[in-house]
């Protein structure tokens, strides 16, 4: 498969401070189903994301950020989308506030002053420890810590500063460990098939 591309203009996304922030984004388009994905490189000009739009380049998008400390919003449009060997697509923002600027500024800053930091926790039971879809975070891998036992994930959740949780979608039963009470801190997803995140349920496991 050939990946579609549209001509990249000298923008400051190019020229502005860019970084892995463990961030996810909600992107909607006008008469599509909203998407929530992960980031993995994200600056003031723009963002590139884990897995494949509900778009076509160049349609109007909007993108809620939940960056490490707040949510920011922002409008732009769909730049560039990738193919099913490399799933990933950009977005080029459109007249950012000052306040979603500083806010992405900030976020970039600190992830340029922590780059070994896992901030990304997988938990990856052991009955969907090789489960493909974990592939669509391949992106991310420099920021994620991985667990494979309840014991393990707490200690990940221990050891490391984990802004993010996720768990596969596959495993489905009643978990003893309320995960999301526990460390509410935590912002917890379940991963899809298709490379989504979707809110843990109480009946997600985690296991």
């Amino acid at each position: 498969m050939t990946t579609a591309l549209i001509p990249i203009p000298q923008t400051e996304y190019r020229r502005t401070p860019r970084a892995l922030v463990c961030a996810s984004a909600l992107v909607m388009t006008e008469g599509k189903p909203a998407t929530e994905q992960m980031v993995y490189d994200l600056s003031t000009g723009g963002v590139r994301l884990c897995g494949l739009p509900h778009a076509r380049i160049g349609d109007e998008v909007r993108v809620r950020l939940q960056l490490p400390r707040e949510w920011v919003g922002a409008r732009g449009h769909l730049l560039r989308v990738g193919s099913a060997e490399k799933p990933d697509f950009a977005i080029e923002f459109a007249d950012l506030s000052a306040g979603a600027e500083d806010a992405i500024h900030d976020a970039v800053v600190e992830a340029l002053a922590h780059p070994n930091r896992r901030s990304l926790l997988l938990v990856q039971g052991e009955r969907n420890r090789y489960w493909v879809g974990w592939n669509w975070l391949d992106p991310v891998s420099p920021i994620c810590a991985t667990a494979t036992t309840p014991l393990e994930a707490v200690e990940r959740l221990e050891e490391h500063r984990c802004d993010v949780g996720i768990v596969g979608s596959g495993d489905r039963r009643t978990q003893d460990l309320e995960w999301i009470e526990m460390y509410p801190e935590v912002y917890w997803r379940a991963l899809d098939n298709a490379g989504c995140l979707h809110p843990v349920s109480r009946q997600t496991s985690l296991a």
